[in-house]
């Protein structure tokens, strides 16, 4: 009988501590997976808003980029307000203006208009003070737009706040009298001659793109993008109307979410607000435009997930300990996978291999987490092309870099190689350093645009390197290398033309020599290259030039 007892109190001592270990353990487990849910959730809507958020500023940023181009250009172009009084000199620049605005935006499809305008004072009597293109909505290509008024600039609401603030700045939502009654957003940056306010460039972007865009985003299943002002006014929400302040009954909440100290995310909440009787989390981030975006979800939507899961690890304690352990043992193992693949991933990009294709496993926040390093993978990798791709270029002429000109050479020493003839013309640039001495350096990059731009103009199917200050190099393809003595012929009667131009940055002079390939007696690239630099040089003494 004390056997039994004994053994009866053994079992249920035993059935005790397992039970009792299994609860502790459930305890635990069901306290950090809720702690671990509440943190992933919080890292989702973080996240989430910080990429829409992204998404949008990148939008914003190729029109700031645009803008500050187009008022950069007018800087360098205006040296002096002085020239501004020179009705040439500002019919000039204003053609070069409207073909300048085109080569700048025409390219990014969200921008819908752009103007320049200048202060009438500054320029000379009766002269047109506003440059104005419109995309048609046909097409992807500007054009320009005749306004009513367009010298009235103290009218001008834009002009009183470049006035005001002399820095660049973004403009609310508004409507666009001048096409088709468009709700844009502006970007106004201001335009300095010397150190006097000239005038301003303003670039629209379209609104309603974006209003769209934000009409699409779906936060879990139910939840929803806004976008507000700085005092919580509403610009866009899928059930407020416009104006309509937010939360005006809670100041606080307000205050909160639109002004504390982002996270580095730059990221504000997330703060649980009561909306429309539904408890939702909400967060938020500042545009450059001064905008905010704000992203609400239900708490129910986001908790699911971690009730499921706690009742689910309730139930297996109850049931038996070690279907309980054998189920937690499965959890552990499926979500390390995934992370395992994610940390091998992290370790290929982190020496720049960003060939890396991960499968969105796991629950939802990993399945996040997944997409996430997909992404920056995929942004890093095109980041690192765009780079390589910069050295390739000249900054100033357009011509190919050194870098891309000793790629070039490599793929012409195997052709030698293979004994596949080509011909190199190797070009001297005349009269730089005087036009640098006379009419200082930013005059001697326009002429040496123009030597450049004249050379691609006569040899239209082949690629021009720059290897040296006022050096370049150009091996003639396809119909260029059949025709290239006719072509310099071309070239020479095109020098002789304006040797006769009034202005010397126009009067564009260019040495060349031009070599072929003899096979077997230029048996590497250098011989080549200084037959065509003798021939060079000695066009230069023929011309009597020095430099």
């Amino acid at each position: 009988m004390r056997r039994r007892t004994l053994s009866h109190t053994l079992q249920l001592l035993i059935a005790l501590t397992i039970l009792s270990t299994a609860s502790i353990i459930g305890f635990i487990a069901g306290t950090q997976l809720n702690s671990s849910v509440n943190r992933g959730s919080e890292r989702i809507l973080s996240s989430t808003c910080s990429e829409i958020g992204q998404t949008i500023e990148n939008q914003l940023q190729q029109t700031e980029q645009a803008a500050q181009t187009l008022a950069d250009y007018i800087t360098h172009s205006i040296p002096s307000p002085n020239l501004l009084q020179d009705p040439k000199f500002y019919e000039g620049l204003r053609k070069n203006l409207d073909e300048m605005i085109s080569l700048t935006v025409t390219a990014t499809p969200e921008i819908t208009g752009c103007a320049i305008y200048f202060d009438p004072d500054v320029l000379p009597g009766n002269a047109a003070c506003g440059i104005v293109q419109k995309r048609s909505p046909s097409s992807a290509q500007f054009f320009p737009v005749i306004l009513k008024n367009i010298n009235d600039m103290r009218d001008n609401e834009d002009w009183r706040d470049i006035i005001s603030v002399q820095m660049p700045l973004w403009q609310a939502p508004h409507v666009d009298n001048t096409n088709n009654q468009q709700i844009v957003l502006s970007y106004l940056v201001p335009v300095f001659a010397g150190k006097i306010l000239a005038g301003y460039v303003a670039i629209d972007t379209d609104y309603e793109e974006l209003d769209r865009m934000l009409a699409d985003i779906k936060v879990y299943d139910t939840g929803y993008a806004i976008l507000a002002d700085m005092n919580g006014a509403v610009i866009h929400h899928p059930s407020m109307k416009s104006g309509t302040v937010l939360y005006d009954d809670n100041p606080e909440l307000a205050r909160r979410l639109l002004k504390e100290k982002p996270n580095r995310m730059g990221v504000t909440g997330p703060v649980s607000a009561k909306v429309y009787g539904v408890d939702k989390l909400l967060v938020s981030t500042t545009l450059s435009n001064g905008l905010a975006l704000i992203l609400a979800a239900p708490k129910g939507e986001i908790f699911q997930r971690r009730d499921t899961m706690a009742f689910l690890v309730i139930l297996t304690v109850v049931i038996t300990t070690l279907f309980f352990l054998i189920i937690t043992a499965m959890i552990a193992s499926r979500l390390l996978q995934p992370l395992e693949a994610l940390q091998q991933a992290a370790a290929r990009i982190a020496v720049g291999d960003f060939d890396v294709h991960l499968a969105a496993s796991g629950g939802a926040e990993i399945a996040t987490l997944t997409r996430s390093i997909q992404q920056m993978a995929e942004r890093l990798h095109g980041y690192v092309n765009y780079l390589e791709a910069q050295t390739y270029r000249d900054v100033l002429t357009g011509a190919g870099a050194p870098r891309a000109y000793e790629r070039e050479v490599t793929y012409r020493k195997e052709m030698i190689a293979h004994g596949e003839p080509f011909s190199v013309v190797f070009f001297d640039v005349n009269h730089l350093k005087q036009i640098n001495d006379n009419l200082g350096h930013d005059a001697g990059d326009t002429y040496l645009q123009a030597a450049a731009d004249l050379i691609r103009s006569c040899f239209p199917n082949s690629e021009l390197f720059r290897t040296g200050g006022d050096e370049f190099v150009l091996f003639p393809d396809g119909v260029d290398l059949k025709d290239r003595y006719q072509i310099l012929d071309q070239l020479d009667a095109a020098m002789v033309k304006l040797a006769g131009e009034e202005d010397p940055i126009n009067r564009v002079s260019i040495s060349y020599g031009i070599a072929d390939l003899e096979l077997g007696k230029d048996t590497t690239y250098e011989m080549l290259l200084a037959r065509a630099e003798k021939a060079m040089y000695a066009m230069k003494k023929r011309l009597h030039i020095t430099r």
